[in-house]
C-alpha cells in the first residue's frame, strides 16, 4: 500500500475514533502529519463521502458512506428486521422511543430506534457502538454471562477501559448486576431529563444474550404506575422477540458469535498502532 493511501486510512481511523467534529491542525497533531499531508487527506475522503464538513465549522466529522457502511452492517442482524413491528408496538405502548441493540463481542451497538411523534428523545444514536459495561442495555447483556464469560470481559476492560477498572473491582457493581439478571431487567429514573428507562435482554433458547432493548418513557405525574407500566410492556415485547427467535433460532445467531470477542475491536478500542 503506497504512503498516501496509508494516510488517508490513519486519518480516517482517527476521525472515527473521536466524539467530536475535528480541523485540520488537530488532526494533524494527532496523526503526525504535516498541516498539508492531513489536509489533502481529509480532501480526497470528502470527495469520496466518508467525511463532511460540520455545520458553520471548517472541522470534519463523519460523511454518508460510513453511514451506508453502518446500514450494511446491520443488515448482518434478522432480529432487527424481523423484530421491528413487536418493537415499534412497545414504543406505541409506553409513548417513548424504543433501540434495539445487538451484541458484537463485548460491544453492544445500536442497529434500530423506534420513537413515536409525539416524543422525541434523541439521547442515543443509531449505530452508537459501546462496550457492555458503559450503557444500560448492555449491562442487561453483562448481566447474562456465566462466572467465566464474566472473567474474560474483566481481562478485556483492563486493557482497553483501565478508567472502568475500579467501578467494575466494586463489588456494588456485580451486585446490580446480579439484581438485574434476577430482576429480568435494569430500570432507571433520570428526573433532569424527565424520563424513565428500562432495559432487558433478549436471549436465544440456550440462554446465550443476543441483543437488548432499551424502552425510554416521559415520567409521568404518577411516576410509580408509568414505571410499573413500562416494566410489563418491555417484559411483553422480550417474550414476543424470544419466542421469535426461538422458532427459528439458527436464522438470529450472530455470525460474529463464531468470532473470538477478545479479536473485535471497534475504532474507540482499536489497539495502537507500534511507533514508527
Amino acid at each position: 500500500m503506497n504512503t498516501s493511501a496509508l494516510h488517508i486510512f490513519e486519518v480516517l481511523r482517527v476521525l472515527s475514533r473521536s466524539r467530536e467534529p475535528m480541523g485540520v491542525s488537530e488532526l494533524s497533531r494527532r496523526v503526525g502529519l504535516s498541516p498539508s499531508t492531513a489536509y489533502r487527506a481529509l480532501v480526497t475522503l470528502e470527495e469520496a463521502r466518508y467525511l463532511k464538513r460540520a455545520p458553520y465549522s471548517p472541522k470534519f466529522t463523519a460523511g454518508p458512506m460510513t453511514q451506508s457502511l453502518a446500514r450494511s452492517l446491520f443488515r448482518h442482524f434478522e432480529l432487527r428486521q424481523a423484530g421491528h413491528p413487536a418493537i415499534q408496538a412497545l414504543g406505541s405502548a409506553v409513548g417513548g422511543t424504543v433501540s434495539l441493540s445487538m451484541r458484537v463481542g463485548w460491544y453492544a451497538i445500536r442497529v434500530l430506534i423506534v420513537s413515536p411523534n409525539q416524543f422525541i428523545y434523541a439521547q442515543h444514536r443509531l449505530g452508537e457502538t459501546r462496550a457492555l459495561h458503559e450503557t444500560m442495555e448492555g449491562r442487561a447483556i453483562l448481566a447474562e454471562f456465566d462466572d467465566d464469560e464474566a472473567s474474560r470481559y474483566r481481562r478485556f476492560v483492563r486493557t482497553h477501559h483501565p478508567g472502568s477498572v475500579r467501578e467494575m473491582e466494586r463489588g456494588a457493581f456485580w451486585k446490580d448486576l446480579r439484581t438485574i439478571r434476577t430482576a429480568g431487567h435494569a430500570t432507571r429514573e433520570s428526573t433532569e431529563l424527565g424520563v424513565y428507562d428500562a432495559a432487558t435482554s433478549l436471549r436465544l433458547p440456550t440462554g446465550e444474550p443476543l441483543a437488548a432493548l432499551l424502552a425510554t418513557s416521559p415520567l409521568a405525574g404518577a411516576t410509580r404506575n408509568s414505571a410499573k407500566e413500562l416494566v410489563a410492556a418491555l417484559r411483553d415485547a422480550r417474550s414476543s422477540l424470544e419466542a421469535l427467535m426461538a422458532a427459528k433460532p439458527a436464522a438470529y445467531v450472530s455470525r460474529f458469535s463464531k468470532l473470538d470477542p477478545d479479536q473485535i475491536f471497534f475504532p474507540a478500542d482499536l489497539p495502537e498502532p507500534p511507533a514508527g
